[in-house]
């Protein structure tokens, strides 16, 4: 008996029949959307009945889907004949970075006493260069 009950829920569940959905807004302009008529003290702005996928049928998806399908292949045949069909993408443009003047003398410095052996100049001058430097 109770798979009977089960089965018929299930039957009732699948046919979910259209709704109403009313947007209401009230004197502070603040909107809502519902399912039944708006209250007293709000006005209806619009009221839109609402279906589910479910409740389309096969029919009308396929002809959507061909409705789609034919609007796609005019569009081609527009781009095509108007000669956009294909997208052309300029090169990179390679930009030379902007150098200071104090960033330059800094590198330039940095070179000068590139073979020197102290490891605390070279740390000092890079340091130097990096600051210079810092944000071209």
């Amino acid at each position: 008996m109770k798979w009977i009950v089960g089965f018929l829920l299930c039957l009732t569940a699948g046919s979910v029949p259209a709704a109403d959905v009313y947007r209401c807004v009230d004197r502070g302009g603040q909107v809502t959307l519902q399912n039944m008529p708006c209250p007293s003290g709000t006005r209806t702005a619009s009221v839109k009945n609402v279906t589910t996928d479910e409740e389309r049928s096969s029919e009308d998806h396929k002809r959507a889907r061909d409705d789609a399908k034919r609007r796609m292949a005019e569009n081609r045949r527009l781009a095509k004949a108007a000669g956009t069909d294909r997208v052309y993408h300029s090169p990179p443009q390679h930009r030379t970075p902007r150098v200071s003047a104090e960033c330059e003398q800094a590198k330039r410095d940095r070179a000068r006493m590139e073979n020197t052996s102290s490891i605390d100049l070279r740390r000092r001058l890079n340091d130097a260069v990096f600051a210079a430097c810092r944000g071209f």
